[in-house]
């Protein structure tokens, strides 16, 4: 069908993959940057490694700062972002974190966006939470 004919327009499964893979892989290092300069207590909960990484990006909020009102802010920014929760009976469990995804209509422009927006918006809760 018209799907599987722009998947293969992009460069078929393996070059949507590994292009959503890359995205991930700059998020992740954009997390670990924030981690390691401003935000100690931010953790990456997604695999780093390369034969482990998906094209999802979970991350755990710093103690102080609320993931609903980050998710909010992101969403108010037009990203399409998730609260991260598991589901080990009913009802599901929330955690204060949150998951992105990438895929084939992403850039890396978008990527660099989202981590961007991301450390605005936890400088800027973090002065409220002081």
């Amino acid at each position: 069908g018209y799907s599987l004919d722009f998947i293969q327009a992009a460069g078929g499964l393996d070059a949507v993959a590994s292009h959503s893979r890359e995205l991930a892989a700059q998020t992740q290092s954009s997390i670990q940057r924030l981690k390691s300069t401003k935000f100690p207590d931010l953790e990456l909960l997604s695999p780093d490694h390369d034969d482990l990484r998906s094209s999802i990006v979970s991350v755990a909020m710093p103690p102080g700062i609320d993931v609903r009102e980050v998710i909010q802010i992101l969403k108010d920014q037009r990203f399409v972002v998730k609260n991260l929760a598991y589901h080990e009976g009913a009802p599901p469990v929330f955690l204060n974190a949150l998951r992105v995804s990438y895929h084939m209509y992403n850039s890396s422009g978008d990527a660099s966006r989202f981590s961007k927006v991301l450390e605005d918006v936890l400088e800027n809760l973090s002065v409220g939470s002081e």
